[in-house]
């Protein structure tokens, strides 16, 4: 069951604006959706989705380059006799080396 409310953050806390319809003790999961100050969603910038600044045109062009390239590799990789793990390891190829 999904129960929305307004709250006021005050002091490090927040304070409901209504009383919630659980039973004492119950846990919930909470998801913070800031407000403007007309009390309406804060939108998000396309910087904020992308990661960078979309008129960073040089940015935008590496992205696109490595991009570009992963993509050339997978294909590449598709079209030989070498053992096809693109499905295992695309995100290697499309952003880099991997940490685990």
């Amino acid at each position: 069951m999904i129960v929305s409310a307004k709250a006021i953050y005050e002091s490090g806390s927040l304070r409901l604006l209504e009383k919630l319809d659980l039973q004492e003790g119950q846990e919930v999961h909470i998801t913070i959706e800031r407000l403007d100050e007309d009390g309406y969603p804060m939108q998000e910038t396309l910087a904020d989705v992308l990661g960078f600044d979309p008129d960073d045109e040089e940015k935008a062009h590496a992205l696109a380059e490595s991009q570009y390239q992963a993509i050339q590799k997978i294909i590449g990789i598709a079209t030989t006799d070498e053992p096809d793990d693109a499905s295992e390891r695309h995100d290697e190829y499309l952003y880099g080396e991997v940490t685990r």
